[in-house]
C-alpha cells in the first residue's frame, strides 16, 4: 500500500509527460476531455503493471527472475487478447459475408 501511495505521483507524471507528446503528435481526436480519457487509461495502465510486479516481485526471491516472469506473464496476457479479438473479428465477419446477422465489431 505505502510502495502504492508512493508511486502514484510520479506514474502521473509519466503518464501526463507520455500523454501530451505521444496524442498530439499522432494527431488524435481533437477535444481536452478526450485528452483526459487517454491520459487516464494510460495511467491506469501503468498502475496495473506496477501492480503486477510488485506482486511477482514479492513471491519471486531474485530480481531477474521476476523480470523475467513478469514480463512472461504481461506476454501471455497481450497474446491472449490479440487472439480473442481475432477470434470474435473471424466470426463476426463471416457471419456478416453468410448473411445471419449484420457486424457489430
Amino acid at each position: 500500500m505505502g510502495h502504492t501511495l508512493s508511486s502514484t505521483p510520479f506514474l502521473l507524471l509519466i503518464a501526463i509527460i507520455s500523454s501530451s507528446i505521444s496524442y498530439f503528435m499522432v494527431g488524435l481526436h481533437p477535444g481536452f476531455v478526450h485528452f483526459l480519457y487517454f491520459m487516464l487509461l494510460l495511467f491506469l495502465s501503468l498502475s496495473v503493471v506496477e501492480g503486477l510486479m510488485m506482486a511477482i516481485a514479492s513471491v519471486v526471491p531474485n530480481f531477474l527472475m521476476g523480470i523475467i516472469i513478469g514480463a512472461g506473464i504481461q506476454v501471455f496476457t497481450f497474446v491472449n487478447i490479440l487472439f480473442y479479438k481475432l477470434v470474435v473479428r473471424y466470426f463476426c465477419f463471416t457471419n456478416f459475408i453468410v448473411g445471419t446477422r449484420e457486424c457489430s465489431c
